[in-house]
């Protein structure tokens, strides 16, 4: 393990075979290797077939189209595979069985490879001279008529430019909705064709380097309205295959001249040039420590794999190494290189080679043809993706494409009108920080998760009850809410905003916003009827009074009573026996106040001569009572009147006396003269005494 680690990082000194497939393709491989993330490997070839081949070289599965496969393979987000044939169409194939997703027919033989925009758009030109983008599903988003053939794979810039050039010479930059952005045309050099087969490589700053026919290698800036020329280099022949972009800050690119030239990006002064021999059209690649590895034909039936250090100087060549690899034909198969350094390319042999040369592929901005090993031709750039959870609660801003190591923002919003704040990052990111900023090395789809808010909900009771239902609740949630009258009260209603109905005891509310209810109550009414017994009045306060509320009483004895009780049909009076005092109205009552009748003496006296009876006797008479008096005289006397107050008849032995108080009453008497009688006369009161005489 330590061995292969250390092998690694700094490369092996001689390649070693990991494979060869063991069978043959049934024709000449022209297409370039695609690496899918499981390390299948898919590519065209002369047979009609697209070829999937295990990470071991075992075959996977085949699909056949209608004629040649040169176009090299692009592998899209999901794994689809997508790559045109001579058969003029453009295929999209299913990785896990090579079944047909869909394809798309143009007018001519597609040997261009696709490129894949980070939308999943596919983009693509064909020989009959029209440049074509594709949603996923294989739909038409637009065409565009270029008026020359495409054979130059596209590269997609970081705003969505798409760069190619075409078989007269010219360069051209599209808009994403096809619109041309501008051209530019290479140099017309006698007794050359300028076409362009090419395909251009992009570095950081967005600059473009690509071949041509005409011998030379052009570096040129997108000026927005313009292409803007930085450099370009001469060589003696054509420039077809494709450049690539080294760890220093150096564009590689091979000539039909047998050369592999280095030159400085920013000047296209020329570092160094190696003889490499007779290279068509496939593109060297870089690893990770900055080798370059280009394969050409050296004459004599020898094809050499080489491996230059940055310097320029040789590492090893297959055919002088200590361990010779046996390349059996001409490569124009662009090479690939995976992580674990394995070398992948097509041969004429119409077989497939994976060579270990001990380092993966360089992190620069185009390492190799289609800059990655899924070929996708699309900037070297990551992309930020942020899901909302849940849908709807806010919006993040920030989210996009970036350069390698740049610096992200993500500033978040939340949807405060539905009641969301934003909580916390997930997937990839932990906390809750806004913004959240980023150093992006890698693609990420975070996700910014948002919570309802908590709304504080008050609920009061006013006098004569309770009422439930106070806490924290969920923005937009409907909360019960509950009141209970007290005894003796009934329930009013609610008061306050967002209530569903304001006259139900238990109801719901809305909760948008932090809010305060009260549950209103109102007394039950009872009635109060008062009487007063005999000997008395009371206070006036007979009516209806509410629950709970105290009546004061007042008994008022007439003369001669006095006040004795209260009688009531219920319970409530705070003192039976006081004539002031206060009732309690839980119910409806009934109340007399009750009088008894003062006692009075009767002092009964008589003058020598008779005596004096009364009925009742005299002591402890009720007030206002009715006393019967009888005088009776003594033999040789007669009655000669009453003394005293309340006596009805006072020359009348016998009479009735009225109880006020106490009184005294006294029956005179007179002796009789003697010899002399007395008539003693009781008057009847239809007639006087006068009459009677």
């Amino acid at each position: 393990m330590l061995l292969a680690t250390v092998l690694a990082s700094v490369g092996v000194a001689n390649p070693t075979a990991h494979w060869t497939t063991p069978y043959s393709t049934g024709g000449t491989i022209f297409s370039s290797p695609a690496i899918a993330t499981d390390g299948t490997v898919y590519i065209g070839s002369n047979d009609n077939k697209l070829h999937a081949i295990n990470s071991d070289g075992s075959a996977k599965w085949t699909f056949t189209t209608g004629d040649w496969v040169d176009s090299t393979p692009a592998i899209g987000s999901d794994g689809t595979i997508y790559f045109g044939s001579w058969d003029n169409q453009l295929y999209a194939i299913n990785p896990m069985d090579g079944s047909k997703l869909w394809d798309f027919n143009t007018s001519s033989s597609i040997i261009a490879s696709p490129a894949i925009g980070v939308e999943g758009r596919i983009y693509f030109g064909s020989k009959d001279e029209f440049f074509y983008a594709l949603e996923s599903n294989g739909s038409l988003a637009w065409e565009t008529y270029i008026g020359n053939a495409i054979t130059s794979s596209a590269a997609i810039g970081q705003d969505g430019t798409i760069y190619f050039g075409d078989e007269n010479g010219t360069f051209h930059a599209l808009n994403q909705d096809g619109s041309t952005k501008w051209t530019y045309e290479v140099d017309d050099v006698a007794d050359t064709n300028k076409s362009i087969l090419s395909s251009p490589a992009i570095d950081l700053s967005g600059n473009l380097y690509f071949g041509s026919g005409n011998g030379y290698c052009y570096s040129i800036a997108d000026g927005v309205s313009a292409a803007v020329l930085n450099w370009k280099v001469g060589t003696n022949d054509r420039v077809d295959a494709s450049p690539v972009l080294g760890q220093n800050n150096e564009v590689f690119f091979v000539s039909r001249d047998g050369y592999l030239r280095a030159v400085d990006q920013v000047t296209g002064i020329s570092n160094w040039e190696v003889f490499s021999g007779d290279v068509f059209y496939s593109s060297p690649v870089v690893d990770s420590n900055g080798k370059v590895y280009v394969i050409g034909y050296t004459g004599f039936g020898e094809n050499h794999l080489f491996a230059f250090n940055s310097d320029g100087t040789k590492s090893w060549d297959t055919n002088n190494s200590s361990s010779p690899l046996s390349i059996g034909g001409l490569v124009d198969s662009s090479l690939a290189l995976d992580s674990s350094g394995n070398l992948f390319f097509g041969c004429y042999d119409k077989k497939v080679y994976a060579v270990n040369v001990g380092a993966g592929l360089a992190d620069n901005s185009w390492p190799q043809f289609q800059r990655n090993n899924k070929r996708s031709g699309a900037w070297p750039s990551f992309t930020i993706s942020v899901i909302i959870e849940p849908n709807g609660a806010g919006e993040v801003s920030g989210a996009g494409i970036y350069n390698p190591g740049a610096s992200a923002t993500l500033n978040v919003t939340s949807n405060t009108g539905d009641g969301y704040n934003f909580e916390y990052w997930s997937n990839g990111q932990t906390g809750s920080s806004n913004p959240l900023v980023l150093e992006v090395t890698s693609d990420l789809t975070l996700t910014a998760n948002f919570g309802l808010v908590a709304h504080n909900l008050v609920v009061n009771a006013g006098t004569g009850g309770t009422a439930t239902g106070s806490g924290n609740i969920s923005h937009g949630e409907d909360s019960i809410i509950t009141a209970t009258p007290s005894l003796g009260y009934l329930f009013s209603g609610w008061s306050g905003a967002s209530v569903f109905d304001a006259a139900s005891m238990t109801t719901t509310i809305q909760m948008t916003q932090a809010q305060s209810v009260t549950a209103t109550f109102s007394p039950l009414q009872f009635s109060l009827s008062a009487l007063a017994g005999e000997g008395g009045s009371i206070n006036d306060v007979n009516g209806t009074y509410s629950y709970d509320s105290n009546v004061s009483l007042i008994a008022i004895a007439n003369t001669g009573y006095a006040f004795s009780n209260w009688t009531q049909s219920g319970a409530g009076i705070t003192d039976t026996t006081a004539s002031t005092t206060s009732i309690r109205m839980d119910r409806n009552q009934s109340i007399q106040a009750d009088f008894s009748p003062l006692n009075y003496d009767l002092n009964i006296t008589a003058t020598t001569g008779g005596v004096v009876s009364s009925s009742p006797p005299g002591s402890s008479l009720p007030y206002n009572s009715l006393i019967s008096l009888n005088a009776t005289p003594d033999p040789g006397y007669y009655f000669s009147g009453w003394e005293g107050n309340g006596i009805e008849e006072l020359n009348s032995s016998t009479t009735t006396l009225t109880i006020f108080g106490n009184q005294s009453v006294k029956a005179n008497f007179a002796e009789i003269p003697d010899g002399n009688f007395v008539l003693q006369l009781n008057a009847n009161p239809e007639f006087s005494a006068s009459e009677l005489t």
